[in-house]
């Protein structure tokens, strides 16, 4: 079993490809919109094409959490079920059509378009973030079953960013797999639950599984 050291080092390079891909897919959500404004893509086409980047990135990410933790429990190609299709992903679809709605309503200026954008570029960096952690979390929920014993633990990014302040109290924080972090409820809201990062938009911080025991139970 690698050292814990080594584990917490492995999930900043995983940490740091989603982090790319979060990048990468909200570029490609205002990438979307210019296509729409030049008349590239007709109104149906857009929620299509805005709902697929959605899609893709939570998939993509989660493809990524997968792979860390197969390498990480010595399991090279394991590949659990039940991870690329959530309920937190419809939810952020149902985000997508919601604010699009609201932007066709509107007078389409230009204060319009960039709220519009900006939501949905947020709902597509979540997507990212979220589908990465939701897939450490349920690949290893499977691994348990195999005898792993597994703490998770809360990193905030302190590398070229200043984590607020609510980011910088969970840091280093550890609970069990299936526990939320502690946090000020009032401030809950924004994702439901706290299962693993994100905190809040833009939020730089990872999760950290660590595989403190393994008992052959066979």
């Amino acid at each position: 079993m690698a050292s814990f050291g080594e584990q917490i080092e492995a999930s900043r390079v995983a940490h740091l490809s989603v982090r790319a891909l979060e990048q990468s897919v909200r570029q490609q959500v205002v990438n979307a919109f210019v296509a729409w404004e030049s008349g590239e893509e007709s109104a149906q086409s857009i929620r299509w094409r805005l709902e697929a980047i959605i899609r893709n990135a939570y998939r993509s990410a989660a493809a990524v959490g997968v792979a860390h933790v197969s390498a990480q429990a010595g399991i090279p190609g394991w590949r659990p079920v039940g991870v690329f299709r959530t309920d937190y992903l419809d939810g952020l679809i149902a985000d997508v059509r919601r604010n699009l709605r609201a932007y066709k309503a509107s007078k389409r200026g230009d204060a319009d378009k960039r709220r519009a954008v900006s939501r949905v570029a947020h709902s597509a960096g979540v997507a990212a973030t979220r589908g990465y952690t939701d897939a450490v979390l349920e690949a290893n929920r499977e691994l348990e079953d195999f005898g792993f014993r597994l703490r998770k633990v809360w990193i905030a990014n302190f590398q070229n960013n200043t984590p607020c302040e609510f980011c910088i109290a969970l840091h280093g924080t550890e609970v069990d797999l299936d526990e939320s972090f502690p946090t000020d409820r009032n401030l809950l809201s924004v994702y439901g639950d706290l299962k693993g990062p994100p905190r809040h938009p833009r939020c730089r911080c990872r999760l950290a599984i660590l595989h403190v025991q393994f008992d052959n139970i066979f």
